[in-house]
């Protein structure tokens, strides 16, 4: 079931992604879309949520908390990133794209990632008061 989940979450992750690059490179739509360096912003940030949500959380928190927390720091994450490098980043669908495609990007390299490789496990552990790390 959790190979499923992965694997719809990094298809959804590459539509989202390919479907933005195509609008960026492609000259008619116009400079109101994001670029591929902008959206690599995104997605950096995105990559590193899962970590500061391990290293913010105890070990034993609940798994709701836990996507609670990761979801909020990525439409923060990139809503600052919208803010500051899109050209029309002051519209609704700007912040939602990234907003979305962060939380996709960020499930799926916690899944696919962080959490196989005992990476994002191990620093949750190590950043707990109290347990044997």
């Amino acid at each position: 079931m959790r190979k499923l989940f992965t694997l719809v979450l990094l298809a959804l992750a590459s539509v989202v992604l390919l479907s933005g690059v195509a609008y960026a490179q492609d000259g008619s739509i116009g400079p109101t879309q994001p670029g591929v360096s902008d959206m690599a912003w995104v997605l950096l940030s995105a990559t590193v949520v899962p970590l500061v949500v391990a290293i913010v959380t105890s070990w034993k928190s609940s798994g709701v908390l836990k996507a609670v927390l990761m979801a909020v720091l990525n439409v923060v994450s990139s809503s600052i990133i919208v803010w500051q490098t899109w050209p029309d980043g002051t519209e609704f669908g700007s912040f939602a794209f990234a907003a979305i495609t962060a939380i996709v990007t960020s499930a799926g390299t916690y899944y696919g990632f962080w959490k196989p490789t005992t990476i994002a496990p191990t620093l949750a552990q190590a950043t707990t008061p109290g347990s044997n790390a």
